[in-house]
């Protein structure tokens, strides 16, 4: 370009910083509006139907992958062979509002954290679910994801046995903090087990589910 009468090379990026991706791939981002799930009539947070979105938006967002149309061929290629959906927020305010939480107090802190730890594990189980219930394929490079898990895949027999075992993986530091932070979310050993079986199979539709995008 020609800026002060001179001729510049300049190299530019996207400067999205949301959810950090390897080279030539692409954001694929959604945000449920938790507004919604507050009650008019009780002023309660309905968990349940919070979960339930949770599933149809990784599966929805997951669906946009194989319909959209990329810029560069390399970009589709990346793209699809690590399939990364962001699903996110918005609302948080209004929903607080709504359940005379006041913004900022413990009680919204604790709130958030809910939150935070429903999202996270309803995500990971609805990537697992679209391979397991819906029988597509995992992502391409889904191998990656049984190497990380290669010589601490045991399924414990107890909730003491799980804990155990994440507190191993944090100090081995070979799986993502992220990761290790929505298992940590899980508290029935049924869906522990679940989890686990094939997070160690490497059955994960997308190689990343969450992204908390400006709404």
């Amino acid at each position: 370009m020609k800026l002060g009468g001179k001729e510049w090379d300049i190299e530019s990026t996207n400067p999205c910083g949301e959810q950090p991706l390897p080279n030539f791939t692409s954001c694929n981002l959604g945000s449920i509006n938790i507004e919604k799930f507050v009650d008019n009539n009780n002023k309660k947070f309905n968990w349940e139907k919070f979960k339930s979105q949770v599933f149809r938006s990784i599966y929805y967002l997951d669906l946009v992958i194989d319909a959209c149309s990329y810029p560069l061929e390399k970009i589709g290629e990346r793209t699809k062979s690590i399939r990364p959906v962001g699903l996110g927020i918005m609302g948080l305010a209004d929903a607080s509002i709504l359940q005379n939480i006041i913004y900022g107090s413990d009680e919204f802190k604790d709130f958030c954290k809910k939150l935070s730890g429903e999202i996270a594990r309803s995500a990971l189980k609805a990537t697992i679910q679209i391979v397991t219930d819906n029988k597509k394929t995992p992502f391409p490079e889904h191998e990656l994801v049984k190497k990380l898990f290669s010589g601490s895949n045991k399924i414990p027999d107890s909730l003491e046995e799980f804990k155990l075992m994440l507190k191993y993986m944090r100090s081995e530091g070979k799986i993502p903090v992220t990761l290790l932070n929505t298992l940590d979310e899980f508290n029935e050993l049924d869906e522990i087990k679940f989890v686990l079986e094939n997070l160690f199979e490497g059955n994960l539709r997308n190689s990343r589910r969450l992204s908390i995008a400006p709404t």
